[in-house]
C-alpha cells in the first residue's frame, strides 16, 4: 500500500520518472538520427524497432507512474499506439513512403497531443511547458505529413529522430528544473 505523500515528495517521484524517461528518448532519437544519416538498415524495419521501444519505455514510465499513485492516462494510451505502431512495422514492412508517412503522422500527432495534455497535467511542476513545446513540435511535423509538404517526406527519418530528442529534452528540462 502506497503510504500518503505530500506535493513535494510526489512532485520529486515525477520528476524522477521524468528524467530518466527523457534520457532514455533522447538516446533513441539521436540512435535513430545516427542510423538516418547512414541509412545502414531498412527504414521500416528501423522506425518499427525505435517505436517497439518507444512504447516499452513508455508502459514502463506509466506502469511506475500508477504505482507511485498517479494516473497518466494519456501514457498509458500513447504507449499502445507506439507499440502497435511498432509491431506493423516489423511484421508488415511497408516499402510504401506514403503509407509510412501516414503512419508516422498519426503518431506524431497522437504523440503530441498526448504531450500536450501530459504538459497540461503536471503545470504546478516548474518546467512543465517544455513537454507542452515537445507536443506542439510533433503536432507541426505530423501537420507537415498530413498536409503533403513535400520536402517533409524524404525528411521522414530526420523528423522522426528530431521528435524523438525533442520529447526527451521536455521530460528532462522538467525533472532538471527546482
Amino acid at each position: 500500500m502506497i503510504e500518503m505523500l505530500t506535493l513535494e515528495e510526489k512532485k520529486k517521484l515525477i520528476r524522477r520518472r521524468l528524467y530518466r524517461h527523457g534520457s532514455v528518448q533522447v538516446a533513441l532519437g539521436l540512435l535513430s538520427l545516427a542510423f538516418s544519416l547512414f541509412a545502414v538498415i531498412q527504414v521500416e524495419v528501423f522506425v518499427g524497432s525505435i517505436l517497439l521501444m518507444n512504447g516499452v519505455s513508455t508502459a514502463w514510465y506509466v506502469f511506475y507512474a500508477f504505482r507511485e499513485g498517479d494516473s497518466p492516462w494519456q501514457g498509458t494510451l500513447m504507449a499502445v499506439v507506439a507499440l502497435a505502431a511498432g509491431l506493423v512495422f516489423l511484421f508488415h514492412p511497408i516499402s510504401n513512403v506514403i503509407i509510412m508517412s501516414f503512419f508516422l503522422s498519426t503518431y506524431f500527432l497522437v504523440g503530441g497531443l498526448m504531450r500536450v495534455t501530459e504538459g497540461l497535467r503536471i503545470r504546478t511542476i516548474r518546467g512543465w511547458y517544455w513537454i507542452l513545446i515537445s507536443g506542439l513540435i510533433s503536432i507541426i511535423f505530423s501537420l507537415a505529413l498530413f498536409g503533403g509538404v513535400s520536402a517533409a517526406r524524404p525528411m521522414l527519418k530526420i523528423m522522426f529522430a528530431v521528435n524523438m530528442i525533442s520529447w526527451g529534452c521536455g521530460f528532462i528540462a522538467v525533472a532538471s528544473s527546482n
